[in-house]
């Protein structure tokens, strides 16, 4: 990240090759704010995963003490009409 909290650098570790360019993509997308105080740069990586589907949308991050963060996501499904269009 810069110092004005975009992306500078995205990577796709793994992941469906169809997927792997949105992802990063994406990724470059996010935006960050400053620590209000004692600023300093740091790198910091960041794993995101989608988890399979389940019965409802979670998310969990865990971070990992000095510069890593986890996040999983559970994705909500997707509603599907399968009426005719009207």
């Amino acid at each position: 990240m810069d110092d004005s909290g975009s992306v500078t650098k995205a990577e796709l570790v793994s992941g469906h090759p169809l997927l792997s360019k949105a992802a990063v993509e994406a990724a470059k997308k996010w935006r960050f704010e400053s620590a209000p105080i004692q600023s300093r740069t740091t790198e910091v990586k960041f794993r995101f995963s989608l988890l399979p589907e389940r019965d409802e949308s979670d998310v969990q991050t865990t971070f990992f003490p000095p510069d890593e963060v986890e996040i999983e996501l559970t994705p909500a499904k997707p509603p599907v009409n399968y009426g005719r269009g009207q």
